[in-house]
């Protein structure tokens, strides 16, 4: 209702000037920024904000079906500030994705959501089905990027934000003391 709730560009120009206004924090922008669809605005964002990051959660779906090379592209020009991410929960059972309520899915089907999830980033297998079919019945094609670049994403990019907050290692000898 537009006359109850802001558009979703006047969402977008908020996020936007609050990442602005405070370039000395660091914001992680969950679901590639809420913005899978316009990867021009992300790109964008993401060049004119260091202080932006973006994450992969159950936003595979959605990104396989632009271009695997401007994606390929965009990946390798923003590798030090995109996180791999995933909505996969456990709460007294296992939620893969936006699988919602009505699965009840096993070890076995989270290696399988796990195995989709690498085949996009590291193959340029073309035209498969996503891992989350509940999001919509299209198929994507993977992006293969380099190894250097899927690390970043993996771990690296993680490790350098959460590091910042993990308490500093004890000395072996102070713990023998």
């Amino acid at each position: 209702d537009p006359k109850q709730y802001p558009s979703r560009d006047e969402l977008l120009g908020a996020l936007d000037r609050v990442i602005g206004r405070h370039p000395k924090t660091t914001f992680v922008c969950v679901h590639f920024a809420n913005n899978a669809e316009d990867l021009a605005w992300v790109d964008r964002k993401l060049t004119e904000r260091p202080n932006m990051h973006a994450d992969l959660a159950a936003r595979i779906p959605e990104l396989g079906r632009h271009d695997p090379e401007t994606l390929r592209s965009l990946f390798t020009r923003h590798q030090d500030r995109i996180l791999f991410a995933t909505d996969f929960q456990v709460y007294g059972k296992l939620i893969l994705g936006s699988s919602g309520d009505a699965e009840n899915p096993t070890d076995d089907d989270a290696a399988a959501f796990y195995a989709k999830e690498w085949r996009w980033l590291e193959t340029r297998d073309r035209d498969w089905a996503h891992m989350t079919p509940i999001q919509g019945d299209w198929t994507i094609s993977a992006i293969g990027l380099p190894p250097e670049v899927s690390r970043k994403i993996y771990f690296d990019n993680a490790a350098k934000l959460l590091a910042r907050s993990l308490p500093s290692p004890v000395m072996s000898s102070e713990r023998c003391s």
